[in-house]
């Protein structure tokens, strides 16, 4: 399976494999079925964010509009760092457990 960016998954294999390194983390799950299952975890998040999707065609939740961080207005075209990071934890974490019960 491959993921793009910006299609099923808002970070890289090796953005994943980096952000695991730096905090001494070792992987030993697939990456991409990993980011697969952060990203579903995350789009079911969807409802509660605030902000709407800049195009309603898009195939992920993100980009939105208008988006502030800090109290700065966000591009229409930003994916927040803090939103790649919380993919990339819940990719680790679904390394080791199931994120969605069944």
């Amino acid at each position: 399976m491959a993921l793009t960016v910006g299609v099923n998954t808002y970070v890289t294999e090796a953005e994943l494999a980096a952000y695991a390194l730096a905090r001494g983390i070792t992987i030993v799950g697939d990456l991409d079925v990993l980011r697969t299952k952060a990203m579903d975890y995350l789009e079911a998040l969807e409802e509660s964010w605030q902000a709407k999707r800049t195009d309603a065609a898009q195939a992920l939740a993100w980009p939105r509009y208008p988006v502030y961080i800090y109290g700065s207005l966000q591009t229409s075209t930003a994916i927040p760092q803090q939103l790649k990071n919380g993919q990339m934890q819940l990719a680790i974490e679904a390394d080791t457990q199931s994120l969605i019960p069944t």
